[in-house]
């Protein structure tokens, strides 16, 4: 199931202009509970637990509760090589409803 949706990902990709003339910037694809068995020691996968917090993936108290944990299984964690910096210009405009409250 990983590798079709690897190269739908990768199709649609290429499709859309997202990486045009590339093939494959898509490194790995792993099943979220493998993600996260991988990752759920903060104090050595800093950056993975802070991109959970900042989705709302992880409570306060930095855990996944029974529900969310089995529908996670339905989900898959991509990483793609970048390929170039971004030229997308967040202005005042795009400030996120978070953002906005601090």
């Amino acid at each position: 199931m990983c590798n079709i949706i690897i190269i739908l990902l990768s199709s649609a990709s290429s499709s859309l202009g997202i990486f045009p003339g590339e093939t494959n910037h898509i490194i790995k694809a792993t099943n979220f509970h493998e993600f996260y068995k991988e990752r759920k020691n903060p104090a050595s996968n800093p950056m993975a637990h802070n991109a959970l917090y900042n989705m709302k993936v992880l409570n306060r108290k930095g855990s996944i509760s029974e529900q969310e944990w089995e529908v996670s299984r339905m989900y898959i964690a991509v990483k793609f090589r970048k390929v170039r910096e971004s030229t997308l210009d967040l202005g005042d405009d795009d400030v996120g409803e978070d953002e906005m409250k601090e």
